[in-house]
């Protein structure tokens, strides 16, 4: 997501989600499958230093943050998501960007 604080930060994003959608075209023959993933705000100690620790905290955070669940994310959930993808379950999926962030992105891809 385009952020004029972190201009740096998001273009190399925007980088990466470019390479691995070609990397997944490349190696695709090869049985290789290249996805990635971009997590919203995810309750780590990262965020925790930044907000109020309370959940009362974090919930007018999201919000504030435009988060249409208004809470973060928990990592077991980010986690899950790469598991899946790693999984046999997903054998179909390649070349995709995956965004889990609550609905904090509302554009159309």
């Amino acid at each position: 997501m385009p952020n004029p604080l972190i201009i740096a930060y998001s273009s190399s994003k925007a980088a990466v989600t470019n390479l691995s959608k070609n990397l997944a075209g490349e190696f695709a023959s090869q049985g290789i499958r290249v996805n990635t993933v971009a997590p919203g705000p995810t309750r780590t100690d990262m965020w925790s230093e930044t907000i109020i620790g309370t959940e009362e905290g974090i919930h007018e955070t999201a919000l504030a943050l435009g988060i249409s669940l208004g809470r973060f994310a928990e990592p077991h959930e980010i986690a899950e998501l790469v598991l899946f993808l790693a999984s046999d379950h997903s054998s179909m999926i390649t070349g995709v960007d995956y965004i889990i962030d609550g609905g904090l992105v509302k554009t159309i891809h």
